[in-house]
């Protein structure tokens, strides 16, 4: 299955079932009236047996996907947990060692935008850098989860954008003000289930930059794979339904490349997973949003 959060014609927000039929665009079937939000239905634990229900209304009316202004998947995350330097094409190319932990940081709910929103360069910075990412959605309450069966805890995966303003890592250690800049996270286009989206390990990642390949790596150069961060985190922090980890981003960002490319107006960042699908953002200077 697949989900989308979107804003409606009128302003309202809600959140639907991309149904995909062969030889049409994707249609939307509209939840919010049963659920609220996405991360309202993940909070309930029988959520996914309910689509099997045969009274659900699943032949209610649908809207065309590509009408509808996507919204991040999870616009209201309890939690958005990133890693660092997770990658091992990243980190042979930057000659740092294998870390023996992730490297947690946050990132801030405010700062996201969905597919199709503009991404904005602040106004405060010269050097907003772009980072293809898996994003990986809990789906049940987990707490010291070992490896083994943390994957049952995730509802599903998205496309993340980790933009990063570049010169704002450099103020300190810290990186949580790089990550903060509102339209900075691009989030989606859609939700796909974790059972529909399967060996995460065979799939690969690919970013592009005006239409050009600048990031293509399989998901199994990770570091620390998804069940190893998922159980991680939980040590730390009691994961709930609709948080998100975003899992790093490999070799290929502007900051690896010579000379280093930073994101400029005009441009269109596209992030590509196998199994899916692409999260489109144009770029903009937020002094002219």
């Amino acid at each position: 299955m697949k989900f989308a959060s979107f804003t409606t014609s009128d302003g309202r927000s809600d959140f639907g079932l991309v149904q995909s039929i062969h030889g049409e665009d994707d249609r939307v079937l509209p939840l919010g009236h049963h659920f609220g939000d996405l991360r309202s239905m993940l909070s309930l634990a029988d959520w996914r047996s309910r689509f099997a229900a045969p009274d659900f209304g699943m032949d209610a009316g649908t809207l065309e996907m590509s009408r509808l202004r996507l919204a991040p998947v999870i616009p209201n995350p309890g939690k958005i947990l990133g890693v660092g330097a997770n990658y091992r094409s990243f980190l042979s190319h930057m000659k740092r060692e294998t870390p023996q932990f992730p490297t947690i940081f946050i990132r801030l709910a405010s700062s996201q935008i969905g597919g199709g929103e503009a991404l904005q360069i602040p106004a405060v910075s010269e050097s907003l850098d772009f980072e293809g990412e898996l994003a990986v959605i809990i789906g049940s309450p987990a707490r010291y989860l070992s490896e083994d069966n943390a994957l049952d805890h995730v509802a599903g995966y998205a496309c993340y954008n980790d933009a990063t303003a570049v010169d704002w890592l450099k103020h300190s250690t810290q990186v949580t003000a790089a990550k903060a800049f509102p339209g900075t996270g691009a989030f989606g286009p859609v939700m796909v289930t974790a059972d529909a989206f399967g060996d995460i390990g065979s799939k690969c990642l690919t970013t592009r930059l005006n239409g050009e390949v600048v990031q293509h790596s399989p998901l199994s150069d990770m570091v620390f794979g998804v069940a190893s961060l998922v159980s991680y985190c939980s040590r730390f922090t009691l994961l709930e339904p609709g948080d998100v980890i975003l899992t790093g981003t490999p070799v290929g960002a502007g900051i690896t490349r010579d000379p280093k490319t930073w994101l400029k107006p005009g441009d269109r960042v596209d992030v590509e997973i196998e199994g899916i699908g692409t999260l489109s953002n144009q770029v903009v200077a937020e002094r002219a949003v």
